[in-house]
């Protein structure tokens, strides 16, 4: 059977299976097919997990958002925008509501896919369906611009995000810094540190490990060895 064999395999890949997945599917019978169906999605083998999902819900199983979510990071990571969309739509469909995670990894398919336009649409798309936004949401919209001169965009969304009545937390400078560092950009690296320390965010090693590389890019060697001190 399909399900026994991917779930040996997982256990021979040493795959990590998901401790609280009784709460992803309504009457779960078969802890050991969740916790495949999980692995596969978070390692990106999404026809495998569709799979899964597809035997299970003929047994009678039915799927609630953070099921969906995991088929659908599965085709996030595959690069499947079409697919990542149709589940979605599937999710929407089906009665269950997608939530912050779902939005999060739609807005990676679209980034991916290079429509960052398409990706900013979203943020409406959740507003719309009263699912709170968040930081980690618009951090992932500043992740998703990596062509050169589009770091001007990151004040945008800083800007949006504030408008939205969204503080920044510590994830989303990390990533602010570590767009500017990747432009070059290591006046606004660091203003971006100072306004964090300003707002009562304390740095962790992320922060330090991102700044410390900025100025090694930039040749300032002298003060990343000062930041790694």
């Amino acid at each position: 059977m399909i399900l026994q064999k991917l779930y040996n395999e997982i256990q021979c890949d040493k795959l990590e299976l998901d401790v609280q997945l009784s709460n992803d599917w309504i009457e779960p019978q078969n802890g050991d097919s969740c916790g495949s169906y999980i692995g596969l999605g978070e390692s990106g083998r999404a026809v495998e997990a569709e799979a899964i999902f597809e035997e299970m819900n003929d047994n009678g199983l039915k799927p609630r958002t953070r099921a969906y979510n995991a088929l659908l990071k599965g085709y996030v990571k595959a690069g499947s925008l079409k697919d990542a969309e149709f589940i979605v739509s599937e999710t929407e469909r089906s009665g269950i509501s997608p939530d912050e995670h779902t939005y999060s990894l739609l807005i990676d398919a679209y980034g991916n896919a290079g429509r960052w336009e398409r990706a900013r649409i979203v943020l409406k798309e959740m507003e719309a369906s009263n699912v709170m936004l968040n930081s980690y949401v618009f951090s992932r919209i500043l992740a998703n611009y990596p062509d050169k001169g589009e770091w001007q965009k990151s004040f945008q969304v800083l800007r949006e995000m504030k408008n939205s009545g969204v503080r920044p937390d510590r994830h989303f400078y990390n990533v602010m810094i570590d767009t500017f560092g990747n432009f070059d950009c290591l006046d606004h690296a660091m203003a971006t540190f100072d306004r964090m320390m300003s707002e009562g965010i304390h740095p962790d090693t992320v922060t330090w490990n991102t700044l410390i590389g900025c100025h090694c890019k930039a040749g300032r060697h002298d003060r990343a060895h000062e930041l790694f001190e």
